[in-house]
């Protein structure tokens, strides 16, 4: 296997741990918008903190209004190459109807590169979380949604 597989596949897991792994992670959604497949995650913070990369990238992961870690990678459906040099943003509508709007911080965990920013989403009700993803490809803004519900 070579090393973009492996990589490839490093990433995915990690993906799909922090998304799977605790009763508290809650969403995982992949959307293809025009030629790149977005997945979208959300994670509990404090669990996240057991990955070095989190905790250098997001000094306030766990903290009170950083509770919720939104993690988003990006792939060319075409060649299957992730894609490391986009610039990506959300805003978050928690159920009291507040907008939070945050810049995504590229990094690189387990040799993939993602876009990841924490959030306050610990008020229980329903979440819309929207991703939108410029590259050189796409200078104006793809556009993600995902639905997600805290449970409290």
């Amino acid at each position: 296997m070579n090393i973009f597989m492996r990589r490839f596949g490093l990433g995915a897991a990690l993906l799909t741990a922090l998304t799977l792994a605790t009763p508290a992670a809650r969403a995982q959604q992949q959307k293809s918008i025009d030629g790149l497949h977005v997945n979208i995650g959300v994670v509990v913070a404090q669990w996240a903190q057991h990955f070095p990369e989190e905790s250098t990238s997001h000094p306030n992961l766990g903290k009170a209004g950083s509770d919720h870690h939104l993690v988003v990678s990006l792939t060319d459906k075409k060649t299957g190459a992730k894609v490391a040099d986009a610039e990506v943003s959300a805003d978050v509508r928690g159920p009291n109807r507040q907008v939070q709007e945050k810049k995504l911080v590229p990094r690189v965990t387990s040799g993939v590169p993602d876009y990841s920013e924490t959030f306050d989403m610990s008020r229980p009700g329903r979440y819309r979380i929207t991703v939108y993803v410029k590259t050189k490809a796409h200078p104006k803004p793809l556009v993600a949604r995902l639905n997600w519900t805290n449970p409290g």
